[in-house]
């Protein structure tokens, strides 16, 4: 479908792995991604082409992925099937004029998927995490027990880290 995008063992491996997870990335990767299809019909193809089409395939798989685990109907596979508990994303931006860097800032986000209490309705719901909670493992169960506490540090706030 990528137009004959070269993938090495590990890269299909990987590839492969989040496939198992993310039907977004499985159905995106169904169709040719005009980046990489119109990029591989010119004669201009080479090792750092394939690189940069391999990066970008990487990225929109795993931007599939994201996408997914916000999605309340795919809530409950991640929690029980999965037992995946919470995605953590960092992503860092630098602006840049003709002879320097503008500017530069980082976010992180950390979604949680937990079990909502029978009071509030049940089922599985999304808590956003502050960076400094803690990780799912320390929490020794479900994450959304501990939402309440971690959201009332005190830490001051980081301009550059709002999302």
């Amino acid at each position: 479908m990528q137009a004959g995008l070269p993938l090495d063992e590990k890269d299909a491996d990987e590839i492969v792995e989040v496939f198992r997870i993310s039907p977004t990335a499985v159905a995106q990767s169904l169709s040719p991604m005009e980046m990489i299809v119109t990029g591989r019909e010119q004669d201009a193809i080479n090792d750092e082409v394939d690189s940069f089409h391999r990066d970008y395939f990487r990225q929109r798989t795993y931007q599939a992925l994201q996408l997914d685990f916000h999605r309340q109907e795919l809530a409950e596979f991640y929690y029980e099937t999965l037992r995946l508990r919470e995605l953590e994303v960092e992503s860092k931006l630098v602006l840049k004029n003709e002879r320097m860097v503008e500017r530069v800032a980082t976010f992180s986000k950390r979604l949680t998927i937990g079990q909502a209490a029978e009071e509030f309705g049940g089922g599985f719901i999304h808590v956003a995490m502050l960076k400094n909670a803690p990780q799912p493992w320390e929490l020794g169960g479900d994450p959304s027990a501990n939402a309440n506490r971690s959201l009332q540090h005190d830490e001051p706030r980081d301009s550059a880290n709002l999302e």
